[in-house]
This record gives structure tokens, sequence and C-alpha cells, in this order.
């Protein structure tokens, strides 16, 4: 079951993204100082001509700690820009539980089938990505002879960890969560509204209130599933819910006409 309207990134969400481009702008921080003070170093300048030019140590060290303590005093602005953005986000609110008088007029789950459409494609490709980025990861590590030498082999592949692949992963991550709760999972029709209810603490993560139903009709379907459409909304605001992978099509479809006429 699917609607039209995708899981929008929260303050949890937010909050992990910012924790991970914390994490990267350390790694950075801590491979460039490791670089400055590793005493086999040697640095260089670019001549009006843009040719590398050696310089002494001490220069090389004054040079970059000049140009390290102004990207970390530009990180800091960044950091609590971050910090007020994130303390006005909404937290996320509570989810309902079904009440124990609400009335259920058909129940059914659509299981594994709901594995499709986008999810089939995006869940497959997030796992991929992962064990690539692992292997990338091992890889880079493997052969180093102390931790500094391990985080400057490693610098790279962790940068693209930390500011690409963890923020992708952590807004794909609704997704996962609506894909685990429709597939273990049930769809409802109560007296008063359409419910999707959470397999573990049974609790309404996504619903349709039945005065809101303007229109609904039964997909063409073989076997012994079906799905259904809802349009809802008001004029100039119509939206339509899909109810795909139904078991019993035809008393689900009898419960929403139900629904539609007596809301």
């Amino acid at each position: 079951m699917q609607d039209d309207n995708p899981d929008r990134p929260g303050r949890g969400q937010m909050t992990a993204i910012a924790i991970s481009v914390a994490l990267a702008m350390i790694v950075f921080f801590a491979v460039a100082a490791f670089a400055v003070l590793h005493p086999d170093s040697t640095f260089y300048l670019r001549d009006p001509q843009h040719r590398r030019v050696a310089i002494d140590r001490g220069t090389g060290q004054t040079v970059f700690a000049v140009i390290l303590g102004s990207f970390a005093l530009a990180a800091t602005v960044v950091a609590c820009r971050m910090v007020r953005t994130l303390r006005a986000l909404p937290v996320a609110e509570a989810e309902d539980t079904l009440p124990a008088g609400e009335t259920l007029r058909w129940i059914g789950r659509p299981g594994w089938r709901t594995f499709r459409g986008p999810r089939a494609v995006v869940l497959p490709i997030a796992l991929g990505l992962l064990i690539l980025l692992g292997m990338w990861l091992q890889s880079s590590a493997t052969g180093a002879t102390g931790f500094g030498e391990g985080l400057r082999r490693m610098f790279f592949p962790l940068m693209v960890t930390l500011c690409y692949a963890v923020p992708v992963l952590v807004m794909g991550l609704p997704l996962v969560r609506t894909w685990l709760r429709d597939m273990f999972g049930h769809g409802s029709v109560t007296r008063s509204r359409v419910v999707w209810i959470s397999p573990l603490r049974r609790a309404v993560y996504r619903e349709v209130a039945g005065d809101r139903i303007v229109d609904a009709w039964r997909n063409a379907d073989s076997g012994e599933r079906g799905s259904i459409t809802l349009v809802t909304g008001e004029p100039g605001d119509v939206r339509h819910v899909y109810l795909d992978h139904l078991p019993d099509p035809d008393g689900a479809f009898a419960a929403v006409e139900h629904l539609a006429r007596y809301s």
C-alpha cells in the first residue's frame, strides 16, 4: 500500500546527517594535522608561474596552520548555523494507536508484494553501495603501518562515505521503514477511515479519513489479490491513494464503498 505523500525529513534524520558531516570534518582536520606535523612532511607553494616551490618546514607549518585555522573558523560558523536550523525543525509526533472501540470492517496484509516500484530499484542499489564502500574502506586500510598512515589511506573513501553515502542512506531510511511496515503490517477499513497498522506496536502510521474520500474504484486484477484506487481531497486538490495487492479485494472494496457513502 502506498500513498502519494513521501515521508519528509525530520529532526532525527537531519541530526544524523549533521553528525556524519561533522565526522567528515574531524577526519579532514585529523589528516591535515597529521600531514603538517609528520617529521617527514615536505611543504610546497606555487610561484607566479604556477610552479611548485619547496619551502622550509617552519614556514610551511606556519602557512598551513593559518589555512587550517581559516577552515576551522568557517566550519564553526557553518556548525552554528546547522545547530540553529536543527533546533527549529519540528519534533516528530508520536503515532496513535488504534482505539479499542474502533470497529474494523475489513483487514488484510499485502505482504512481500509491496516490494515493487521504486523500492525494488532503490533498496538493492543501496545494499550494493554499502557492500562496495565496505570493500573500499577495507582495502584502503590494508597494509597501513599505523593509525596516522591508515587514516591518510582511508581519507578519500571516508569522505565519500560520510559526506555522500550516509546522508543518502539516512534520507532513504523512511522508504525502508515504510516498506517493512507495509510488508508485515496490515491495511484496515474501519467505520470512519482507512488505516495502516504497524506490525509490532499496532500503531496507525498512515490514514485516510472517510469524509475525504470522494471516489473509489476497483482496478482490473487477476488472481486472488486486487488493487483499489481512492480519490481524496477537494476540487483543485485531488490526490490518489493506491491500495495494492490486497487479499479479498472484493471485501475490501465493499468496505471502502460503505465508508465513502456514509462518512
